[in-house]
């Protein structure tokens, strides 16, 4: 039951023509979510779903009329059927208008009118810039790099290579995905667009033992999966993860045919398998740490998955063993000044793991015996924002990066 019903007062004023909303002098108009759910644990325990059948909906506590009056109708019929957010959003429109007296107890008890914070910020413009190739030989030599798109607006990039030696480099450009093919000659393709939604903030690629390419996307906070079957045609996005609050992904197939999908929510992050058979399993907390802000995993073929996640600069590297079993993080490179990371399996059982430092690309290997390397600059550009990586099954190894 919420423990201060403000819906009983008379939140709006409406002209006549019901249409305009009268704004009272000195009124707020904004505050951050945290003062919001102070507002909900003193109305409703800060129960969004809350419908008590008192006439009054939501974390909130909203009439229906006012709801609807403010344009809560766009969102849910009700309001308790309405997200946090959405709640959020149609309180920041009483509170505009109304003020924090709108809730006359729980409001100033929650410092309402002295927040004037926005609730949900418009991310700031991502960097950009154009794609480029790095080639490993499988003797260890690594190539120049090759400019592969010079689109300059790409903000994130992804890589997969598939069993018949080709090479899937994906990137993203304001919110849509593009796929460019390297053949197994060595000659690129032209992009293709393979998801137009717009809304695309991050991306990842997985290729699979049966020819398949997996492409997954992160749309307001939820992941969706798209397949390109071993024959060459895309299927519709299908979501996987509907957690709303998702800000990175990686993933990475195995060769027993499954797939594993890492999510990154509030510095933890998450492992959701697809099995060989295509069914996905409920997502699993691998690491707790809270203040991861990047990472990528790797599938070697002796069955294991390694995860790195970016923490204060530093990578560590978790292990899942090829029964299932996960070990503890390891920390693999304690620079300090990382600023973003890949990693990709080479057929040779090794595996490498990328930091950019400075706009430059340092490259770690891990062998297959399970030792680490000495960190090497392979590109020294001074610009690079991302990188992406992927083996072939020549034993070469490809390092994507946007600069």
């Amino acid at each position: 039951m919420p423990r201060f019903s403000t819906a009983r007062l008379p939140l709006i004023t409406l002209t006549l023509a019901g249409a305009a909303l009268a704004l009272l002098p000195g009124t707020a108009e904004a505050a951050s979510v945290t003062t919001w759910e102070k507002v909900a644990d003193c109305e409703s325990g800060g129960n969004w779903s809350i419908n008590t059948g008192n006439g009054y909906y939501g974390g909130l506590q909203f009439s229906l009329s006012t709801w609807n009056a403010y344009g809560g109708s766009a969102y849910a019929d009700y309001p308790h059927q309405a997200t946090e957010k959405e709640q959020i959003l149609i309180g920041e429109k009483v509170l505009a208008a109304q003020g924090e007296q709108a809730w006359p107890f729980c409001g100033p008890n929650a410092g309402l009118g002295a927040d004037t914070a926005d609730p949900f910020p418009a991310d700031p413009t991502p960097p950009s810039g154009k794609a480029y190739d790095r080639t490993r030989s499988a003797s260890g030599a690594w190539s120049s790099t090759t400019n592969i798109d010079g689109n300059t607006a790409i903000t994130e990039i992804a890589e997969s290579g598939l069993p018949d030696g080709t090479l899937h480099v994906q990137s993203l450009v304001n919110g849509k995905v593009y796929d460019r093919t390297r053949s197994a000659s060595g000659a690129w393709s032209s992009t293709t667009k393979i998801d137009d939604n717009g809304a695309i903030t991050k991306i990842a690629s997985a290729a699979l033992p049966d020819g398949t390419l997996h492409v997954l996307t992160v749309v307001n906070g939820d992941i969706w999966d798209r397949t390109r079957s071993a024959s060459g045609s895309w299927s519709s996005a299908t979501k996987i993860d509907d957690n709303g609050g998702i800000k990175d992904l990686s993933a990475s197939g195995l060769p027993d045919g499954t797939l594993h999908v890492q999510a990154l929510v509030n510095g933890d992050i998450w492992d959701r398998t697809r099995a060989a058979s295509g069914s996905w399993s409920s997502a699993v907390k691998i690491d707790d740490n809270g203040g991861v802000k990047d990472l990528s995993a790797s599938g070697l073929a002796d069955g294991t998955l390694h995860v790195q996640a970016l923490v204060n600069g530093d990578i560590w590297d978790r292990t899942r063993a090829a029964s299932g079993s996960w070990s503890s993080a390891v920390k693999i490179d304690d620079n300090g000044t990382i600023k973003a990371i890949s990693s990709g399996a080479v057929s040779d059982g090794s595996m490498h793991v990328q930091a950019v430092v400075d706009g430059d690309v340092w490259d770690r290997e891990m062998s297959a015996a399970g030792s680490f390397s000495r960190a090497t600059q392979i590109d020294d550009n001074g610009g690079i924002i991302a990188t992406s990586a992927a083996g072939l099954p020549d034993g070469t190894f490809h390092v994507g990066t946007i600069a």
